[in-house]
């Protein structure tokens, strides 16, 4: 039969660390002690089939079901599966985990949903929630407290023929959609008479209304043409204004129009000016050309003028008084000649420079500094832009100077941040520390839980004591590890010590922050209450130091809070090596300590149990310095150096860049001293233009006093005159050349002046051209303000009339096609006016008659309406009831000749298996008109004296209801189609008499060919049971005790190796006695 279990294997799940087992196809008992693991293999089944939680009865948790210590479990189920006409199998495995608790599936090693495995496993037609084919330990007693209803249900499923099921289902389906379809018809129809009776009383009433409601509708449809004649009265005047916008754009347009060659004219004088204005640049280029040159003819005369001094000073001893005067003469004459030429170079530099004008009189003063034409005006722009760089450069400078005092902020801040890591590693050397560390580690819940309670401590009546590690302090470390073994998760509990305390500190901790720890609360205790198992002079003399409460040091309430929830009170210990076997057989003592190893003992089915644990070092109690805690800590603090590090390299830039700023600062301010300096030479130019003129006028009065008193020369003066003629000639010569250039220079200079006058006159030129565009531009501004407020009174108006055309528009939402037509019709050749006398005309004939019946109205057509939908919903439900009829009569006709056959046939075989123990059992089907009341009765009777009485959770003993439940679970074998079953312990309360009985029914019922697998699981059996060859037994060998030959590998037993060699031993102890009673016969 597909179905039935092949293999099961059961890895790290609830006592198993490993469990692998094949059971046989027919009856499976599976026996073993209690607590040895039989309902945990019932577990492993339900769970790796898709059994829920909820089926077993035992933790909610799928979690639950791992073994302690392990992380995951994993259940993989075989099952006999036909692939392609061959026998094969189908390998289920499910895998729970404990941090996720979750569960994943697998089907022959391929991952599958759960929605998957539950498939195959129902078209399997295993039901794991179905107590006739899964009864596990903690659900037998459920069975009999079943309804009848729910056993009828639980039975159909069991059977297995679907067909029969989903019939009882169609029909419970179908009866109460039939149920619920003639209550809404027996509501409808009378609703329905209720509501015709009111609509006959109202029928004069609506006949009143519906005239008055003609009324209305032509009210309605003159509403609607009062904007349609609004909107005809605003378009009219949208049209005038239109034309009326129209003449003023052409006016505007035209005039725009004249304004065009003005401007073209303006544009050639622009064009012109410009021409001018590169004319005059060329000109001064070649004016400095010639300027050079007279400057270098100028050097040549001074030459020229110091050879004939050198001639005059040959002189000097013939005539001193005479060359001394004419000496003075000559210079006063040269220094007359070179302030003119001084003074014209000064005048044309001045000139040039914008500071006077052909005149000599100051320019300065007629435009102002600002003017750049002017050198004094470039010198004071360029004064003002040097002062913007100064501000822009010390605005920057502010802002690197807040950046670094950020950084001087940040480098604080990492520095405090050192010194209190720094702090930290300091207290990872302190022993409280490092345990309140290893607390937040260990149990974070009662770190938090701690941190709260050192800051409340006010709001308690008594102490409340930390976590019981932290009051706590071995005398050394091998005794550290001793009580950290017999305190394993009480060294977290908090200790109160009266019921408020308790109550105050479970309320915060536990109930409004959810915190998951550990409080207990014990008043008034003494360690004198602690009975010890001897006494202490008796407890040295078997070689033992103390007991284990006496190496531990702190509080009195603490010392006995231990000794309440862990006994330490009653542990003795040795720190050495002594003889452990005179306390083997001593009862007084069930744990001990010996030389670090715990000795444990355990009594079970008559036998002595002593297991030994080599104490592990203590994690909590004697800790060490965190070097993990710590390197990461040193790690944070070269961190924090590093980000220091970098700040102070960010801090380099910016000092680097405030330094370049500042330079560049300085260097800006010295330019900017320079300009005010060479501003300042410059006005001291003209200064020294006016004191050159007053020498000169000093000068000639000089010379011309000199050259009244010169005399006649001698010979002599006439060779050095002859000499100086000489000198003079090339004078003259060198002389005629400066002159010429200087004339050229004049020449260009007064060619650029004429430039630039001619510019002045094109540039006033184009100030009237100018003008007259202005007043045309003015003219056009005009107009365009004119035309603005015209086209604002256009767009007014025309707003005002699609205003007034999207109202009449809206107005026709609401209307039918009908209506609109008589809308257009209506306004067409009537004036505003007609229109709202109409209206007031229609609404005087509406307010004479009354309008109170409209609600009436409204009823009578919404009753009106309801009375034609009810009849239409009536209708269809009575013909929706004659189908459900007809189609349950039509199921019935195949439905109720099968469960008869079926409930029939499971009452001969359930009252036959009860006739073989002697007593009586009956299965009747509970019929009712309704479907879901129909239900499965099982009576049973056990003695003679009484009647047949129901089967129910309360009335028979534990016994009978189990004879009951296994008798009827063996009669569904023949008829059900599951491929097997499970019960678990349901033995446990029979009498020997019916537990062999019934041992022997489901020993014959289960081994017949075509029957379900049967899996019976029982702590024990009775001798001499009825066994075949078609049972496996599976005997449950687990344990502490169990032999293996390492950790990872199981030593299997070999059963039928042991069964051989008793039958051997047997045989040869009969040989022998048999030998013994001849060679007895034979002496005698």
């Amino acid at each position: 039969m597909e179905g039935k279990i092949t293999k099961v294997k059961l890895r790290n799940f609830v006592t198993y660390d490993y469990c692998e087992f094949t059971p046989g196809p027919n009856l499976n008992m599976i026996i073993g002690p209690n607590g040895s693991g039989k309902s945990s293999i019932v577990c492993g089944i339900a769970l790796g089939l898709g059994g829920s939680t909820q089926t077993l009865g035992r933790a909610k948790e799928i979690s639950d079901f791992i073994k302690h210590g392990s992380e995951k479990a994993v259940i993989e189920i075989s099952l006999f599966h036909q692939k392609n006409g061959k026998p094969s199998n189908i390998t289920i495995q499910r895998t729970l985990k404990r941090n996720t608790k979750s569960t994943s599936w697998k089907i022959d090693g391929k991952a599958y949903s759960q929605k998957d495995v539950l498939s195959l496993i129902e078209s399997l037609n295993i039901q794991i929630d179905n107590l006739c084919q899964f009864l596990p330990q903690d659900k037998v007693c459920e069975f009999a407290q079943m309804s009848s209803t729910e056993l009828l249900n639980a039975t159909l499923k069991a059977i297995g023929n679907k067909d029969l099921f989903a019939k009882f289902e169609e029909l419970l389906k179908n009866q109460e959609q039939k149920n619920l379809l003639q209550a809404n018809l027996d509501d409808q129809e009378k609703l329905l008479a209720k509501i015709k009776s009111h609509n006959e009383a109202l029928e004069r009433e609506v006949t009143r209304y519906k005239e008055r409601e003609t009324i209305l509708q032509n009210i309605r449809i003159l509403e609607k043409q009062i904007p349609w004649g609004i909107y005809d009265k605003a378009r009219a005047l949208y049209l005038e204004h239109k034309e009326k916008r129209l003449k003023y754009k052409e006016d505007l347009t035209r005039t725009e129009k004249e304004l065009a060659p003005l401007r073209q004219k303006r544009e050639e004088q622009e064009k012109k000016i410009k021409e001018s204005s590169e004319l005059e640049k060329n000109l001064e280029n070649e004016y400095n050309k010639y300027t050079t040159e007279y400057n270098e003819l100028s050097k040549e005369l001074e030459n020229l003028e110091d050879e004939n001094n050198s001639i005059l000073n040959n002189f000097l001893d013939f005539r001193e008084n005479e060359r001394e005067l004419e000496k003075k003469i000559k210079r006063y004459k040269r220094k007359m000649y070179e302030l003119e030429n001084s003074i014209n170079i000064k005048k044309e530099e001045l000139i040039e420079k914008g500071i006077i004008d052909q005149d000599g009189q100051e320019l300065v003063n007629k435009r102002g500094l600002n003017d750049r034409s002017t050198e004094v005006g470039r010198i004071q722009y360029e004064l003002e832009e040097k002062g913007r760089k100064l501000v822009d450069i010390d605005s920057e400078v502010r802002s690197i100077q807040d950046q670094e005092q950020e950084i001087r902020q940040q480098n604080l801040y990492y520095n405090e941040e050192i010194e209190k890591i720094r702090k930290q590693l300091s207290d990872l050397d302190d022993i409280k520390n490092q345990r309140l560390n290893l607390l937040q580690r260990f149990s974070k819940p009662a770190y938090i839980a701690n941190q709260w309670l050192e800051k409340n401590r006010t709001m308690f009546k008594k102490h409340v004591f930390s976590p019981i590690v932290l009051e706590i302090n071995p005398k050394s470390k091998e005794s550290a590890a001793a009580i950290e073994a017999f305190s394993g998760n009480s060294l977290t509990v908090f200790l109160t010590q009266c019921k408020a305390d308790y109550d105050l500190f479970t309320d915060e901790l536990i109930d409004k922050r959810k915190l998951k720890i550990s409080v207990v609360m014990f008043e008034n205790l003494n360690l004198e209450d602690f009975e010890t198992p001897i006494p202490k002079d008796e407890l040295l003399s078997y070689g033992f130091d103390c007991y284990l409460i006496d190496l531990i040091q702190g509080p009195q309430p603490i010392k006995c809070a231990l000794c309440q929830l862990n006994n330490l009170h009653a542990v003795p210990y040795a720190g050495r090596e002594i003889d452990a076997k005179p306390f083997d057989d001593d009862p007084r003592f069930k744990n001990y300590i010996i030389n670090n190893i715990r000795y444990s003992k355990r009594a079970a089915y008559g036998m002595l149990s002593i297991r030994t644990q080599q104490l592990r070092e203590a994690k909590i109690l004697f800790s060490n310095t965190d070097t993990r805690q710590k390197l990461r800590l040193e790690n944070m603090i070269l961190d924090n150096e590093k980000l220091k590090k970098d700040l102070e390299n960010n801090m380099k830039q910016l000092v680097q860049k405030e330094g370049k700023l500042r330079i560049d600062y300085t260097t800006i301010r010295e330019e900017r001293e320079a300009l005010k300096e060479e501003k300042k030479k410059l006005l001291e130019r003209k200064r020294e233009y006016d004191n050159m003129i007053k020498q000169l006028d000093i000068v000639k009065i000089e010379y011309n006093s000199y050259t009244q008193n010169s005399s006649s020369y001698t010979n002599e003066k006439e060779n050095f005159q002859k000499k100086m003629n000489e000198n003079l000639l090339k004078r003259d010569e060198v002389l005629t050349k400066y002159t010429d250039s200087q004339r050229k220079a004049f020449e260009i200079f007064n060619q650029k002046t004429k430039v630039i006058i001619d510019n002045l006159q094109d540039s006033a030129i184009l100030s009237t051209i100018n003008n007259e565009i202005y007043s045309y531009q003015k003219i056009i501004d005009d107009m365009k303000e004119k035309y603005q407020k015209v086209d604002a009174e256009f767009k007014a108006i025309k707003g005002q009339a699609q205003e007034a055309y999207e109202k009449a528009k809206d107005s026709l939402k609401d209307l039918s096609e009908t209506e609109k037509r008589l809308v257009h019709e209506g306004f067409q050749n009537k004036s505003l006016e007609e229109l709202q006398q109409a209206l007031a005309s229609e609404k005087l004939r509406a307010s004479m008659i009354s309008e109170d019946t409209s609600d009436i109205v409204k009823e009578y057509d919404k009753r009106k309406k309801q009375i034609e939908q009810l009849n239409k919903d009536t209708k269809i439900s009575k013909e929706e009831i004659v189908e459900i009829k007809e189609n349950m009569k039509e199921i019935e006709k195949t439905f109720l000749p099968q469960i008869h056959k079926v409930i029939n046939g499971l009452d001969k075989k359930f009252s036959e298996a009860f006739e073989k123990i002697g007593c009586v059992g009956e299965i009747k089907l509970n019929e009712n008109e309704e479907y879901k009341k129909w239900g499965l009765d099982i009576f049973v009777k056990f003695r003679d004296t009484e009647d047949l009485q129901l089967l129910t959770g309360t009335r028979q003993s534990g016994g009978e209801r189990s004879v009951s439940t296994i008798l009827y679970l063996m009669t569904l074998q023949g008829f059900s189609k599951a491929p097997f079953r499970v019960v678990d312990e349901i033995n446990q309360g029979m009498d020997s008499n019916n537990e062999r009985l019934i041992h022997a029914q489901l020993v014959d019922a289960a081994s017949q060919e075509g029957t379900s697998q049967y899996f019976l699981i029982t702590p024990k059996l009775l001798p001499d049971l009825k066994y075949n060859k078609k049972m496996k037994v599976l005997c449950i060998y687990n344990g502490e005790w169990q032999m293996l030959e390492n950790e990872q590998k199981i030593e299997k037993i070999d059963f039928r190796k042991y069964i051989n060699r008793r039958k051997q031993l047997l045989e040869n102890n009969s040989s022998q006695r048999s030998q013994n009673k001849r060679k007895r016969r034979a002496d005698n």
